[in-house]
């Protein structure tokens, strides 16, 4: 007999959201057509100019924000085992029009990061996710596993929420579609909780 198991798995958690009110939606779309608001990226692709999308624009009694919160308790409790107690941070819209593409990159100062697509096709470019290890003796390969593969992508649809380690390097493949592809991106962080164990003397209140 013969196992094999996989130690030490990053998690990505996909989920669909069915109920994106349409006023929110279009209050997002106010930025889109604004191109005063956007600012250029690496790759000729474009993010807001504003950082506080949840903030600013969609408000704390926001469904949509309040439905990602309810995701991100979900990551807390399910994979990281803990008490729910990130909050988002910055948020911000990515725009990749035709021809563009997102350079690799992670997240600094953020714990667990998503992205929620408004407007994607299967041309747009996937969302290319990499492996944090890297060998310096490479064989060639006979199958792609699991284990082997340096890089996962994801074809996301429309609605679909994306939630990964922050630290995890990713990137978005080119758009070969006609259309531009707009996301909404952002970041977690412990808020208004002790995290550690204060008895062990590793608590720090945030």
């Amino acid at each position: 007999m013969v196992e094999i198991k996989g130690l030490f798995p990053t998690a990505l958690y996909v989920a669909e959201l069915k109920n994106i009110m349409p006023s929110e939606i279009k209050k997002i779309m106010t930025i889109y057509e604004d191109k005063d608001k956007w600012k250029t990226n690496i790759n000729n692709n474009f993010t807001s100019k504003e950082v506080y999308v949840f903030d600013n624009l969609l408000g704390n009694k926001s469904f949509l924000v309040n439905e990602i919160q309810h995701h991100i308790n979900n990551y807390c409790e399910k994979i990281l085992g803990e008490k729910p107690a990130l909050k988002p941070t910055q948020s911000w819209l990515n725009f990749n029009p035709p021809g563009t593409s997102h350079h690799k990159h992670c997240h600094g100062n953020s714990i667990v990061s998503g992205v929620l697509y408004f407007k994607t096709t299967p041309k747009s470019g996937a969302l290319v996710l990499h492996k944090r290890e890297f060998f310096t003796i490479k064989n060639s390969t006979i199958n792609n596993t699991t284990f082997n593969n340096d890089i996962y992508r994801v074809f996301p649809k429309e609605h679909t929420l994306i939630l990964f380690p922050s630290s995890l390097e990713h990137s978005v493949d080119n758009n070969e579609s006609d259309e531009t592809r707009i996301s909404l991106a952002f970041n977690t962080f412990y808020r208004d909780t002790i995290i550690g164990d204060e008895f062990n003397l590793t608590g720090l209140k945030v």
